[in-house]
């Protein structure tokens, strides 16, 4: 778990550093510098699963959500730079990151969750933070080997 708390901890500080300068007045567009970001390059270890320019009024799919999650979909309200990691944390556990950073960020950060209660990420909380002018985030723990070979062990 120390790890864990590791790792998160460090991922929030690269990555709020990174975005200093992402969000920096270059003279490039928000899209550009959203598309050439390179988030992972500040973490050890993660896995880029997105890096996205989404406009607002997009209706966001989540084919890949677990339907307990009962999040299937959102829509975003403002324009907005959306990245999401994976950072595995051992050999069998990890955790889903993602932050929605809008184009008119007010320089606030937002963290959402849900105190591990339901391993889903609140989209709708993120949202809702992100029309608000925050950088917001969430994550959910992976213990994807683990629980396969709980439930195995049930069988």
């Amino acid at each position: 778990m120390l790890m864990a708390q590791k790792t998160w901890s460090s991922c929030m500080v690269h990555l709020f550093l990174a975005l200093g300068v992402a969000a920096g007045a270059d003279g490039a567009d928000f899209k550009s510098r959203c598309l050439t970001f390179k988030p992972e390059s500040y973490i050890s270890n993660a896995t880029l699963n997105r890096l996205e320019y989404v406009t607002a009024g997009t209706n966001l799919a989540f084919p890949d959500n677990d339907a307990s999650c009962n999040r299937a979909s959102q829509v975003v309200n403002v324009d907005l730079c959306r990245i999401a990691l994976l950072v595995p944390t051992s050999q069998r556990s990890g955790f889903h990151y993602e932050l929605w950073l809008p184009e008119s960020w007010n320089g606030r950060t937002l963290a959402t969750g849900n105190g591990g209660l339901d391993g889903c990420i609140k989209y709708e909380d993120i949202a809702y933070g992100a029309t608000n002018g925050f950088a917001r985030y969430d994550s959910k723990r992976v213990l994807q080997l683990m629980f396969k070979s709980f439930s195995m062990g049930l069988a």
